[in-house]
């Protein structure tokens, strides 16, 4: 028998790697559904600090308010624009946020943006673009949860995963 293992230590080679995949980056999160251990744990980094934001879907309903609250909850720089390009390049490079890795959950996320789908369209891109950017010389890594009801994860998650043949 092996010795035991430690899933926080990353030197272990037992320890669940931070997933690389950037669907395993961007995940939905019903609010009635657990979340295995090893997959929370994948969520964190091994070491250092972990910068972590709560935005409020429910005040997210308008393309201003998604901008304000990604302004004020990630503490976004005072260069940030305020549009979709400024938002894009803030969450995939996060060199100038005081941590080794971020983590983004969006609460209430089936009311963000839901009478503007063009505009939901790209917040979930622009959040896949920043979910996939892993590599050191981008700066932070990032994961982002989208936590909804329950009633609204297939959706959600179908809404991610873009159209059949979109890849």
């Amino acid at each position: 028998m092996g010795a035991p293992t430690d899933p926080t230590d990353p030197t272990d080679p037992a320890a669940p790697a931070a997933p690389t995949d950037p669907a395993a980056r961007l995940r939905v999160l019903a609010g009635a559904e657990p979340v295995p251990a090893g997959d929370l744990l994948s969520l964190l980094p091994a070491t250092g600090p972990l910068w972590v934001a709560r935005l409020d879907g429910a005040a997210m309903a308008d393309v201003a308010g998604v901008f304000a609250q990604f302004r004020q909850r990630l503490r976004l720089p005072d260069w940030f624009g305020g549009n979709w390009d400024a938002l894009d390049d803030c969450l995939r490079d996060l060199a100038w946020l005081p941590a080794d890795a971020c983590l983004i959950v969006v609460a209430g996320a089936e009311r963000v943006l839901a009478a503007r789908p063009r505009e939901r369209g790209i917040l979930f891109e622009v959040l896949a673009r920043a979910a996939g950017s892993r590599a050191p010389a981008v700066g932070v890594p990032v994961t982002v949860v989208l936590l909804c009801a329950p009633d609204h994860a297939g959706r959600l998650r179908a809404e991610i995963a873009g159209p059949p043949g979109a890849d």
